[in-house]
C-alpha cells in the first residue's frame, strides 16, 4: 500500500483524540478507521461508508463504544445528502455535530455536489464545530504528470502503487472557497509530504510525488449569525 495512505489512520487517530465529546460524522470512512473511534472521547459517531460492501465491513469493525451508525447513500446526488440530513438528526437525538471528518479524495464530486454537501452539514453544526477533509489536487497532479514526475492513466487516475487515485474532481481552491462561503473557516492546511514527515515515513521519490497532490485541510464552523457577516 502508499505510505500515505496507509499512514492517514494513524493521523486521523492523533487528531480525532484532540476532540473532547460531541457527536462525530465521518463520511467515506475507511473500514479501518472505526477502532480510531474506541479510545475518543466522542458520544456517538455516524459513518458513511463509500459503498454497500464497505457498509458492512465498516459496521463489523466497529467497537461496542462508544455507539455507532453506519450507512451509506451516493452523497453525489440530491437524494443521498436528503437521506444524509435526516440520518444526522434522526439518529443525533437533537445533539449537534462536534467534529465532521470527510476522506474527499475517495469520492469525485463536482462542485455543485460539494457545495450541497456542505450547506447540509453546516446547518448540522454547532458553534466552533471541527471540519477536517483529507483530499487531492487534481490541478497539481496534472502538472506533475506534464513534467513526467507521476503517471496518471487514460481513466485520469493517478498510480500509487496498488491504488488509483481519480484526480477529475472539485479542485483544492473550489474546496476552500465553498467551506468559506458556507460557514467554515481555514485553521490550517498541511499537504502529503508533510504528513510523512511529522510521522518520520521515509519513502521513494514517486511515493513522495504522489503524497505532494494530497492536502488534509482543518477548518472550524462560524457561529450562525456572524455566517454571512
Amino acid at each position: 500500500m502508499h505510505p500515505l495512505l496507509e499512514n492517514l489512520n494513524t493521523i486521523k487517530s492523533k487528531l480525532l483524540k484532540i476532540e473532547t465529546s460531541g457527536l462525530c460524522l465521518d463520511i467515506f470512512t475507511l473500514p479501518n478507521d472505526m477502532q480510531i473511534y474506541s479510545s475518543s472521547n466522542f458520544s456517538k459517531v455516524l459513518c458513511v461508508a463509500i459503498s454497500e460492501q464497505e457498509m458492512t465491513r465498516v459496521s463489523e469493525n466497529a467497537p461496542s463504544r462508544p455507539p455507532s451508525r453506519v450507512a451509506h447513500w451516493d452523497l453525489r446526488s440530491k437524494q443521498g445528502q436528503i437521506y444524509l440530513d435526516s440520518f444526522v438528526v434522526f439518529s443525533s437525538q437533537q445533539e449537534k455535530i462536534s467534529c465532521v471528518w470527510i476522506h474527499l479524495h475517495r469520492c469525485a464530486m463536482n462542485d455543485i455536489q460539494f457545495k450541497n454537501l456542505i450547506q447540509k452539514i453546516y446547518n448540522r453544526c454547532t458553534e466552533d464545530t471541527t471540519l477536517y477533509i483529507v483530499c487531492v489536487d487534481g490541478e497539481l497532479a496534472a502538472q506533475y504528470a506534464m513534467s513526467h514526475v507521476i503517471y496518471i492513466d487514460r481513466e485520469n487516475n493517478m498510480q500509487m502503487q496498488y491504488h488509483k487515485q481519480p484526480i477529475k474532481t472539485i479542485s483544492l481552491a473550489a474546496i476552500r472557497n465553498i467551506c468559506a462561503e458556507n460557514g467554515f473557516i481555514e485553521k490550517n492546511s498541511i499537504n502529503g509530504e508533510q504528513m510523512l514527515k511529522l510521522s518520520n515515513i521515509n519513502c521513494l521519490p514517486y511515493d513522495l510525488w504522489t503524497s505532494q497532490t494530497f492536502f488534509l485541510l482543518k477548518f472550524k464552523s462560524k457561529f450562525h449569525f456572524q455566517r454571512y457577516c
